[in-house]
């Protein structure tokens, strides 16, 4: 099975509980008069120093107090909320995870970064020193420098490594401009790391981020951030620091080491020669043979790939940026092919070792393999690249220290949206903008840049509705880890609104709603039936209907499927529904080279999951007894020849926490798990799929969520047309 179809295995929900909202103590006996201008205010109607509210969900800085430091400062004397024009009530502003200059502000220092001479284009640069005085051998000495190494040709080494959780810290000595030196305080795990750093017999100049970086100036901040694909391109090479070694990582580094030696004596190919400016270098004979060696060690290989620097989202720009990289874990060196070849003969077991593993799925996680994405990021090396849409949607489950790094470390990696001087506000590095600003700015760029709104396939509707949604219903939640392949609408494979593209001109308007989205499209259907729960996936690899009690494939097709084929016969009936419980695609087992993230195509292109569809049904029924003569006879052949195991997955992919969905015109389809009798389907132009939308007393429409509806996915909804709308979502 191709890596893009066992991901879900790898992604099983893991929910979010909904915080409790409690509205403002001054405010909560008032009724509060709908608005068409909504605003942020606090509970005691002072607005703290350094903000000032602009317009809806807009938040801006003055002089240099960023919308961060403002926030945190005043949280504890404040509580800022936002009058939702869905809710027409105030909620809260959801608080940011702590971001890089709130970890440094939690760590006191007296250091002054020395000026930059031109912040868009020069760098500090850092020495490590030997210490000035025999009685502080154990401090780390070292000395900052602006300096512009690509004009000076100036050699230096970047280093990769996890900020660490934010705590007292620990003390560094760093000289500036006027000769002394000046305590600074790093998290332990940038302290680990410069120790080893230290022990380098080779005096080489490094460029840290929390350390040449000033975290305090957001201005700096931005500058540096969209100088950072140059910065690790041009240096001379890049050591990740994974952190401290312990017996089990030891054990993994061996046979991480014995991975390699047997490859490179059975393929006469080093692992380092696998790793091309173009992408990996491996023909199909080398990947047999990764697929032939045991797989005794696999835990001890995920153990070693569940160490948080693998999950964190700059590290992504910072190792595909270069190509010498060298990884450290404690006194430990290892080749970064070797890491590679680790995680590409880990990846050929992920679907048996996680179907008969005692782990439960919950606690294996999605945390002990290597992501896909750095896959794909291998193999999709300059000049091809990955878009940003696809960056931002496999990046979800990754880690960053401050959240609105989830779109802006992945700007230096996308292949499609320009330089910078030439990109729109939301695909521009700002620090000044809140979390939900970024998020909501990103996607509302991305959908004019490409005429598309593979974007709203991001916003989840897997998991309950939360505080995020009462800002921008339509605003992707990146915070919230969804596996890409659940997708109906990205990765693209329908075509509903039959080709046709965004209206930038309506979309891009200004209005006087400043956080609605403006679509035009048409209205389809209604939802008429919705099933009360959601569908699950289990362990087993079944569909439940409720959690572990009723199979959702036999009971659908007998309580809804069937009875309302409106005259369509079985055997038509049948493949409709096996195309809806599959529709999340599959992945064809393409080369790595030519889709490493896959091929992902409506099932209705895969002939074999008919027989996958009767392998499953065979095993709670084998007579068949729910079909007729004709089709239960070309079932129980069919059943012969398929895989159960396979038609679960596929299952779990699409339907695992959608509701199944009944229209007023007959049509089936699965709908976000928010979605209620009486919600609009439509059509949207620039979405490859229907969405689902929720009619607002005040004229505008919530957004739900994309959603399957049998018979109008592949362009059938132009002969149904009725109207064009604009459809102002808030």
């Amino acid at each position: 099975m191709h890596f893009a179809n066992v991901a879900f295995l790898r992604q099983l929900s893991r929910r979010k509980q909904q915080a409790n909202l409690k509205p403002p103590s001054e405010k909560s006996d008032l009724p509060l008069p709908f608005s068409r201008r909504s605003f942020i205010e606090s509970s005691n109607q002072r607005e703290p120093q350094g903000i000032r509210e602009d317009s809806l969900g807009s938040l801006h800085s003055q002089g240099h107090v960023d919308y961060d430091e403002a926030y945190s400062n005043s949280r504890l004397a404040n509580v800022y909320y936002f009058h939702s024009l869905q809710k027409e009530q105030y909620v809260p502003i959801p608080p940011l995870a702590m971001n890089r200059a709130q970890i440094q502000r939690k760590l006191p220092t007296t250091f002054v970064h020395p000026s930059l001479f031109n912040p868009k284009s020069s760098i500090r640069l850092l020495h490590m020193d030997s210490s000035p005085d025999p009685d502080t051998s154990n401090d780390i000495y070292c000395s900052l420098k602006s300096a512009e190494p690509w004009i000076n040709d100036m050699k230096y080494v970047c280093l990769s490594y996890c900020w660490g959780v934010p705590t007292d810290g620990k003390q560094i000595f760093v000289r500036s401009g006027d000769g002394n030196y000046q305590p600074m305080d790093v998290t332990d795990n940038l302290y680990n790391a410069l120790q080893g750093l230290r022990a380098s017999p080779i005096s080489v100049l490094y460029w840290i981020d929390a350390i040449c970086i000033d975290q305090t100036n957001v201005t700096e901040r931005g500058e540096q951030v969209g100088l950072m694909r140059d910065i690790y391109n041009k240096a001379a090479g890049v050591v990740v620091w994974l952190g401290p070694s312990t017996e089990r990582l030891t054990a993994a580094v061996r046979i991480i080491s014995n991975i390699s030696e047997r490859f490179q004596d059975d393929t006469y190919t080093t692992p380092d020669s696998i790793l091309s400016p173009l992408g990996l270098n491996l023909t199909e004979e080398d990947t047999a043979h990764l697929q032939s060696y045991t797989e005794f060690s696999y835990e001890e290989i995920a153990h070693f790939f569940s160490l948080p620097w693998f999950r964190r989202v700059w590290v992504l720009q910072e190792a595909f940026s270069q190509g010498n990289i060298t990884v450290r874990l404690g006194p430990h060196t290892l080749p970064w092919g070797s890491v590679i070849l680790a995680a590409l003969w880990q990846a050929q077991f992920t679907r048996s070792h996680t179907a008969t593993s005692t782990t439960e799925v919950g606690e294996l996680g999605n945390h002990h393999f290597l992501p896909e994405l750095w896959l794909g990021l291998l193999h999709t090396r300059m000049p091809r690249g990955l878009s940003m849409m696809e960056l931002t949607s496999r990046a979800r489950d990754f880690e960053a220290t401050d959240p609105r790094d989830k779109v802006f470390a992945l700007l230096g990696l996308a292949n499609d949206i320009g330089p910078l001087e030439t990109r729109p506000s939301g695909l521009v590095p700002d620090y000044a903008k809140h979390k939900i600003e970024v998020y909501a700015d990103f996607a509302r760029s991305i959908i004019l840049k490409t005429r598309k709104l593979e974007v709203l396939s991001m916003v989840n509707g897997f998991s309950p509705q939360n505080e995020m949604q009462d800002f921008f219903s339509w605003m992707p939640n990146l915070d919230a880890s969804v596996a890409t392949i659940r997708g109906l609408g990205f990765p693209e494979k329908y075509d509903a609104s039959c080709s046709k593209e965004v209206d930038v001109d309506i979309t891009g308007s200004t209005n006087d709603v400043a956080n609605s989205l403006r679509l035009l499209g048409f209205h389809i259907d209604e939802a008429q039936m919705v099933t009360d729960q959601a569908l699950s996936f289990s362990r087993d690899l079944k569909l439940y209907l409720d959690v572990d009690s009723t199979d959702a494939v036999t009971e659908l097709w007998r309580s809804y499927c069937a009875p309302h084929a409106n005259g369509i016969s079985q055997k038509h009936r049948l493949r409709q529904y096996i195309e809806l419980l599959t529709a999340a695609g599959f992945a064809l087992p393409t080369g790595l080279s030519a889709q490493p993230l896959g091929k992902v195509v409506p099932s209705r292109h895969v002939p074999s999951v008919v027989a996958d569809f009767a392998a499953y049904w065979a095993r709670l029924d084998p007579e068949f007894g729910d079909f007729d003569e004709a089709n239960r006879s070309e079932l129980r052949e069919h059943a012969k020849h398929g895989d159960a195991d396979q038609f679960g997955v596929l299952t779990g992919k699409a339907c695992h926490e959608r509701k199944f969905v009944l229209t007023s015109s007959g049509r089936m389809g699965l709908c976000p798990r928010e979605t209620g009798a009486g919600d609009n389907i439509v059509i949207l132009y620039g979405g490859s799929v229907p969405y689902v939308l929720r009619a607002m007393p005040s004229g505008d429409w919530k957004f739900i969520g994309e959603c399957y509806i049998d018979g109008i996915m592949f362009g059938e909804a132009r002969d149904l047309q009725e109207t064009e709308e604009v459809f102002s979502i808030i």
